[in-house]
């Protein structure tokens, strides 16, 4: 498998499967352990909120027909916060999503050592 091949499907496999392993496939671990728990961040930020919310207005078929009663019911605080968190959560995913999109490819190798002056002056 070529390098560019192989860089291809470490980007696809971490952009469309799981934030951060096509990193740690790519040899960069601890980069790619930073992106998978910031994934996991991200995810309980943007749905804890949510469905702590759904918790507070009902889940049931009979719930759902006063659902928009009780929200108005709700504190904007509240409101706001649940908004704010699932918004930082979604805006903490793209970023992280982002950034393993430009880590797949493999570890940068150092250059080769520079010639001494006497193997500088034999070779010409």
């Amino acid at each position: 498998m070529t390098p560019l091949i192989k860089r291809i499907l470490l980007a696809i496999l971490n952009l469309l499967g799981i934030v951060g392993l096509g990193t740690i496939l790519a040899g960069r671990v601890w980069t790619g352990v930073i992106q998978m728990i910031l994934a996991l961040i991200a995810f309980a930020l943007s749905l804890g909120p949510l469905i702590w919310l759904a918790g507070e207005l009902g889940t049931t078929a009979e719930d759902l027909a006063s659902v928009s009663d009780r929200i108005q019911t709700l504190p904007l605080d509240t409101l706001l916060f649940v908004t704010g968190l699932s918004l930082l959560g979604v805006i903490l995913f793209f970023i992280n999503w982002t950034w393993s999109g430009f880590t797949t490819g493999a570890k940068h190798q150092s250059p080769p050592p520079l010639k001494r002056d006497a193997e500088i002056t034999e070779t010409c």
